[in-house]
């Protein structure tokens, strides 16, 4: 029969806590009594074991037996299972349960014994809800044939420990806390199994030990919120109807604070604790939370929680125009806006209205602008947060403040990463605030070329630096703390371009055009390193302000340059050139930017002769302000030649006035016609570190355009190469003005001392050409020639050691190019060219017209170079053309020392030209030299004359 334990010693709640059964008396039904599906069971009268005896169907039977077993309680059995475990053959053994009927049971808990995993688990059940608080070992039973014992005990304060003993010892599965416990009626087994298990189930010796439910698990705080400013919520593992509470047993540090009151929280389990002054939220909070008990007398463990809270404030609080503020917290806002209100310190325009602006931010939108650069101090009163935080009433400053130019410039460019140094292999910008006000960057945008990257919003404050980088970069730049990503990155052209910094008006703010050139020559150039401004306030923008890094990672973006050094700008600005944006508007060039201020304006332009259209406007380019737009009100009149300047000096953005002692020319300009424009003078063969350069010069009446100008020189082919335009702007080439082109202006200027620089215009990409001799053409664009020059090293005097750095001089530009004794080098005295300049060697027809058939100039000449009478020139003039020429050169003793001319046609006028050397190309010695000139027509007349020449020494 079943054996009851200790039955009499005990009481009735303690008899139903624990039994035990090893169905060695043959009977299930009593002692103690199982109830259930009883028709599918039966004793074993082999094993003396409950055994499973269901018809061969699928299905589930269970069997149950009241147990009220749950605290410090032991449950212990051993099981047969004829079969190896699956889905669909298993067992559940429920230690403690609410019912007797699986499908009626809402809490328990149970083993799960079998299934797919064959494991042992523990799970509980409750609310309908079943959660695994033990997964025991995969496979730990998978055989064909189980056999093993169980036992699960759980300790004071609900730790249950599951073990399995399937030969001789025990093997612990897991443990686990479940705190919670309830009230057990039932213990029972249910067998779930297919056709072929429905007799294979076996279990037998239950022991089951333990008391009846009761609450001994200890309080403990299960969740802790800090509502808002002014309120805590504590949540607890018991109702609080079961607690015993008071204000003092709350202690909030630093400042020893009390709740005023405590009222119910969000659920059964929660409390509120109110502190109208505010809960402490610096120097390390914490609540102290101690002697709250239950209705069992547990007692909670004296609890610190530290905590941190993060009150509603305003983040940011700012003009977005001169009419409207935005004011960000760092929460979301309170929806209700009625109470909120805004006061002036002072005085200040009329709060117009007030909206939410996303969940976090107000717009706030005044009656009238607030003054520009003007701080105001305001008040906000009876603003919360959503979670309920008032916000602190301030005052908070506000100011509107319309960026200015340069108020932001850039300081820093990296835009040739690779290879890298030791900086991020990462395009860069770096922009700094040199004024006087923090200015937000919302909606500014950096150009460069034809792409544009908008930036964030973010304040900049004076003397900050910030670094913009690529958003699909920003990721290498975490060290850098003032950065901002930009979305849509401008690339930044490794040789060169211009970045724009625009507001969100559309205002330029700042402006440069970069290029590799600007650093030092070198390795650098190449990549790696960036390009750094010497002098923020430095506001010419030349390329002197800028050179490559110092610093050995190859730049220093977001701080201050390596190369940081004070270089004021005290050189005065200059006009460099003028050309015509349309036939009515003209543009003047400048060195360097100059202030758009009321210097720039019609009252103080002069323009002179009159002119019959009147001003329309003027104003300064805005993108570098290196020039001044004026237009007319209409048509600047045709044929006529102006000159514009200005009243009172403009200055520069550092206040340097302009250097201006004369205006500068204009007129309307039109496409040159052949001759118009001739080669006067070419250098072929420059000194080292120069440029070759060519001299063209306005023989015309014409104003012509210098943008219908092409240049080129010969191919293998004998025609003009690439067609170099020489200049894409429409500029004003005057009568009889003299005009350089070359690859290298500054050079050129420099090295030749050129007086008027406005004369030297620099093609970057202009033919070069060789030194053995080559064409020089000038052509319009369809390629027709408006003149051409056949050079070659010969036209040079003949003694020249050297033709490097010598130009060659057109003599006169009313004779052909191509005339060779048209040319000649430069003079030493004139430091062997005169470019931009009338030629050192310059013979006009007029000063030389020969009163008689040949005529020589000068009577005496000493080839010295020193730019006066370095030559003969034997002057011819005839009545009709066909004339044949033959000159030859006699000493004092009658003999030949020269054959210049040998029957060569001539022209009805024009000269030879003897530069003393003889027919070896040796200076002849001086004194007195017989010229012999023999010509005939065509007729056959011939005429001889002797003309004498003294070729002097030169000192």
């Amino acid at each position: 029969m079943a054996r009851l334990f200790i039955l009499f010693l005990l009481p009735l709640h303690v008899i139903n806590a624990q039994f035990a059964d090893d169905f060695s008396d043959g009977d299930f039904t009593s002692n103690p009594e199982w109830t259930g599906l009883t028709s599918r069971f039966r004793i074993d009268p082999q094993r003396e074991s409950l055994q499973l005896n269901a018809p061969a169907e699928p299905g589930a039977a269970w069997l149950f037996t009241s147990s009220a077993a749950i605290e410090e309680a032991s449950w212990q059995f051993n099981f047969r299972f004829g079969f190896n475990p699956s889905s669909s053959n298993y067992a559940e053994v429920f230690l403690a349960s609410d019912s007797n009927s699986p499908e009626n049971i809402s809490i328990a808990y149970y083993l799960v014994i079998g299934t797919t995993a064959d494991n042992i688990s523990l799970w509980e059940r409750r609310g309908g809800r079943n959660t695994r608080l033990i997964e025991g070992q995969h496979k730990r039973i998978d055989f064909n044939v189980v056999e093993a014992a169980i036992r699960v005990t759980r300790e004071k304060g609900g730790k249950f420990i599951l073990e399995v003993k399937l030969e001789d010892e025990w093997i612990e599965e897991g443990r686990t806390l479940e705190s919670q416990g309830f009230s057990s009626e039932w213990f029972g087994v249910v067998c779930r199994y297919t056709a072929t298990r429905s007799t294979l189930f076996w279990f037998d010796d239950f022991v089951v030990t333990g008391e009846p439910f009761r609450d001994t698990i200890p309080i403990v705080v299960e969740n802790f919120i800090p509502v808002n400013r002014y309120k805590i919520e504590v949540d607890f593992n018991k109702p609080i109807e079961t607690l015993h509470f008071a204000p003092q047993n709350f202690v909030a540090h630093p400042g020893n604070k009390i709740p005023e009151s405590i009222t119910p929280g969000s659920h059964s389990n929660s409390i509120e604790l109110h502190f109208p002054t505010g809960i402490p939220v610096d120097g390390g909070p914490n609540l102290h939370i101690s002697s709250i008990s239950d209705l069992n007398n547990n007692i909670i463990n004296d609890t610190t929680i530290f905590y941190e809270y993060e009150p509603a404030s305003i983040q940011s609080f700012m003009m977005t125009s001169p009419k409207q503020a935005k004011l960000c917290i760092n929460k979301p806002l309170d929806a209700d806006l009625n109470a909120v209100s805004f006061h002036w310190s002072t005085s200040g325009p009329a709060l117009q209205n007030l909206e939410l602006d996303g969940n976090s931010c107000l717009l706030l939108t005044f009656s009238e602008a607030l003054p520009d650069g003007e701080t105001l101090e305001i008040f906000v009163y009876n603003l919360l947060s959503h979670n309920g935080d008032t916000i602190y009433s301030g005052s908070y400053t506000l100011l509107y403040y319309l960026t200015k130019r340069n108020d932001i410039v850039i300081t820093e460019i990296m835009n040739n990463p690779s290879p890298v140094v030791h900086l991020p292999d990462s395009e860069y910008i770096e922009l700094y605030n040199r004024g006087d006000f923090p200015i937000e960057l919302n909606d500014f945008r950096v150009t460069v070329g034809s792409r544009t990257g908008r930036l964030s919003s973010r304040l900049i404050f004076p003397g900050e630096y910030l670094l913009l980088v690529p958003s699909t970069r920003v990721q290498f730049w975490e060290d850098i703390p003032n950065k901002m990503a930009v979305t849509s990155w401008p690339l930044l052209p490794v040789t060169g371009g211009q970045i724009v910094l625009t507001d969100k008006y559309n205002r330029v703010i700042t402006s440069v055009q970069y290029s590799r050139d600007m650093g030092e020559a070198g390795y650098k150039q190449n990549g790696g390193w960036a390009l750094e401004v010497k002098d923020p306030d430095n506001l010419s923008f030349g390329f002197e302000n800028w050179d490559f890094s110092v610093h050995p990672d190859g730049g220093t973006p977001g701080e201050e340059n390596s190369v940081n050094q004070k270089l004021a700008d005290n050189e005065m600005s200059e006009i460099t050139g003028l050309y015509l944006l349309s036939d009515s508007c003209i543009a003047i060039e400048y060195s360097k930017p100059m202030e758009p201020n009321h210097l720039i304006s019609t009252d103080n332009l002069m323009i002179t002769p009159p002119m019959a259209v009147g001003l329309d406007s003027i104003y300064q380019e805005p993108l570098f302000l290196r020039e001044t737009h004026i237009c007319f009100l209409g048509k600047i009149p045709a044929l006529q030649e102006f000159e514009v300047g200005f009243l009172n000096a403009p200055v520069d953005l550092s206040g340097n006035q302009l250097q201006q002692t004369a205006g500068i020319r204009f007129g309307l300009p039109v496409a040159a016609n052949p001759n118009d424009i001739v080669i006067n003078e070419l250098l072929y063969d420059p000194p080292t570190g120069g440029q070759d350069f060519v001299e063209l010069y306005n023989r015309s009446e014409r104003i012509i355009d210098i943008s219908s100008l092409y240049s080129a020189r010969d191919n293998a082919e004998g025609i003009p190469d690439r067609l170099i335009r020489l200049d894409n702007k429409r500029r004003p080439f005057f009568p009889g003005e003299y005009l350089v082109f070359t690859a290298d202006r500054e050079w050129l200027v420099n090295y030749y001392q050129v007086k008027n620089p406005l004369n030297i215009r620099e093609v970057s990409n202009l033919p070069n050409y060789v030194n053995d001799g080559g064409v020089v053409y000038l052509t319009n664009v369809q390629g027709e020639p408006i003149d051409r020059f056949d050079y070659h090293p010969r036209f040079h005097f003949a003694l020249l050691t050297s033709t490097k750095g010598v130009s060659l001089e057109r003599i006169n530009t009313e004779i052909p190019a191509n005339d060779a004794s048209n040319w000649h080098s430069a003079s030493a005295n004139d430091g062997y060219a005169t470019p931009g300049r009338k030629n050192s060697q310059a013979v006009t027809q007029t000063e030389n017209t020969p009163k008689s058939r040949i005529h020589l100039e000068p009577e005496i000449f000493i080839p010295n170079q020193n730019g006066m009478d370095d030559y003969l020139l034997i002057h011819y003039a005839f009545d009709e053309p066909g004339y044949t020429c033959s000159i030859t050169i006699y000493n004092r003793a009658g003999h030949p020392v020269r054959h210049l001319v040998n029957n060569q046609l001539a022209g009805t006028n024009g000269f030879y030209k003897w530069d003393g050397t003889n027919d070896n190309g040796r200076l002849c010695n001086t004194g007195i030299y017989i010229v012999a000139i023999r010509y005939f027509n065509l007729q056959g007349k011939v005429t001889a004359e002797k003309k004498t020449v003294v070729l002097g020494a030169g000192r």
